[in-house]
């Protein structure tokens, strides 16, 4: 047992540095809600101040799924979707069946302009289609045509998928 603590210190250090932010993480996405508005990045200041303890996470075990997911949305509430990216990807391939991973990573895709890699995992969110739509309307009025106009390709990518 000593020798594999040993062995795992990491492992098990960098999940309890993941866990601690995501608990805080939580604590600060909850804050007040529900708040009946869609995000518009308000909390991304206050939950930057947890990316040092998702890091220390990563340091320690460069494939900590939970310190990337937290880092990818944070990433997306900073409006950094290649950020985003880059985080979600190594989670998802960590736990490929992670329903939250795969969405916030496909709409990720989907605001960095890239259709084929959000195809798969758009195909396997039944709320895709719709929500897609809304975030068509959405970006326009948020003055992000650029998001509005993928949005729109991927309700026509999925319906010319069906």
């Amino acid at each position: 047992v000593g020798c594999l603590g040993l062995l795992t210190w990491h492992s098990w250090l960098a999940a309890w540095y993941a866990n601690l932010g995501a608990v805080a993480f939580a604590r600060i996405q909850l804050e007040n809600w529900p708040t009946n508005t869609w995000s518009n990045g308000q909390a991304a200041a206050q939950l930057g101040t947890l990316e040092p303890e998702f890091e220390h996470a990563l340091a320690l075990d460069a494939s900590n799924e939970t310190a990337h997911y937290r880092l990818g949305l944070l990433a997306g509430e900073q409006r950094d979707y290649a950020a985003a990216v880059s985080h979600l990807a190594p989670a998802q391939q960590a736990d490929p069946g992670h329903r939250g991973i795969n969405k916030t990573l496909a709409y990720a895709y989907v605001w960095t302009g890239d259709l084929h890699d959000a195809r798969p995992l758009l195909k396997i969110i039944p709320e895709a289609p719709n929500e897609m739509s809304v975030y068509t309307w959405w970006g326009g009025t948020q003055g992000r045509d650029d998001l509005a106009q993928r949005a729109a390709a991927a309700v026509d990518d999925l319906a010319a998928a069906r």
